[in-house]
C-alpha cells in the first residue's frame, strides 16, 4: 500500500517542481528587464539611436 502512496504523490511533486522553476525563470526575466530599464533607459529611448549609429 505504501508503493500507491509514493506512485500518486510523486507526480505531484514534479508539478510543484516545474511550477517553482518556470515562476522563478519568469521572475528573473522581469527582473532583468527591470534592471535594465533602470540602470540603461538611454538604450529604451528611441532618439538615442540616431546619434549612435551616425558616429
Amino acid at each position: 500500500m505504501s508503493d500507491q502512496n509514493d506512485n500518486r504523490n510523486k507526480p505531484e511533486s514534479h508539478v510543484l517542481l516545474w511550477s517553482l522553476v518556470t515562476a522563478l525563470i519568469v521572475f528573473l526575466i522581469g527582473a532583468m528587464w527591470a534592471a535594465d530599464y533602470l540602470y540603461a533607459p538611454e538604450m529604451i529611448n528611441p532618439a538615442t539611436l540616431p546619434d549612435a549609429v551616425g558616429k
